[in-house]
């Protein structure tokens, strides 16, 4: 998906004065990752809170997580792995 894309500090990315707009599928998915629910206004009840994972083991319930969250965006999971240290290897794209 073609959007306004975010630098690494997770900023707008300025190129020549203006907005850069680009592929943002990637950019999208760590930001629903990234995100607790309730942290984007326009959005409120999207997002994984990735960070809660730290100390929880059950993998299961944060891949169901993921892929409702994903489904909720219209994202299309090709790969999802949770490795037993926390490691996340999701691949999908917009529908």
């Amino acid at each position: 998906m073609n959007d306004i894309q975010l630098n690494t500090e997770i900023d707008l990315l300025i190129t020549n004065g203006d907005f850069a707009v680009g592929e943002t599928t990637n950019q999208d998915i760590f930001l629903l990752l990234s995100c607790d629910k309730g942290s984007i206004r326009q959005h409120p009840t999207i997002g994984v809170g990735i960070s809660n994972m730290l100390g929880d083991n059950d993998i299961n319930a944060w891949k169901s997580s993921i892929r409702e969250e994903c489904n909720k965006m219209g994202l299309l999971i090709e790969k999802l792995n949770i490795s037993n240290n926390g490691q996340i290897e999701l691949q999908a794209n917009y529908k």
